[in-house]
């Protein structure tokens, strides 16, 4: 009988870790399904919402930055994008630090809000600058354009806005679940 109330009392050093290894597991295979993004990206945006605030936010950020590359070598995002794996972590990063940063000061749905625009803002500013100004790069002693292609503006555009915000308020949900059970 003390054990239970010792440990229903303090927290398990050895959960938040393993909690964490669920939620890698779960986003690689998740994102290794191939499924268009409207279904991918809500269920990412969610689980980084839920890691930032269950386990922290330098997991949430790692996490974040390792679901574009998990995309990326399970050939989920073309290659096409690979200029944009900077930027899709970096938003990523932002999304969750800005809302676990200001959710604790405003409502969540405004945080997400807030957020989910950050988010996008990045995104869509990088994409146009990838697509409407080139980067050069210098191959042997040719140079080279290398541009993302134009289809690539709704894909960082406004779908990051709705993944984000629909992903967002599924965790908001899942959150307030969890904790109503903890009280």
């Amino acid at each position: 009988m003390e054990a239970k109330t010792i440990a229903a009392g303090k927290e398990l050093s050895w959960v938040k870790p393993v909690q964490f290894v669920i939620a890698v597991v779960f986003a690689f295979s998740y994102i290794s399904l191939g499924l268009p993004q409207i279904f991918t990206g809500p269920v990412v945006n969610a689980l980084l919402l839920i890691v930032a605030m269950r386990i922290g936010l330098g997991p949430a950020i790692f996490l974040g930055m390792m679901t574009p590359v998990a995309a990326f070598l399970s050939r989920v995002l073309p290659i096409s994008l690979v200029l944009m794996l900077p930027f899709i972590m970096l938003g990523n990063a932002i999304f969750v630090s800005v809302y676990k940063t200001i959710s604790q000061k405003m409502n969540k749905p405004l945080s997400l809000a807030v957020a989910a625009a950050a988010k996008f803002a990045l995104l869509y500013a990088a994409v146009l600058v990838l697509v409407y100004k080139p980067l050069t790069i210098v191959i042997g002693t040719a140079p080279q354009a290398v541009s993302v292609p134009g289809f690539v503006l709704n894909m960082m555009g406004y779908m990051q806005i709705i993944t984000a915000l629909i992903g967002g308020s599924a965790a908001i949900a899942i959150l307030s679940v969890l904790d109503s059970k903890k009280k």
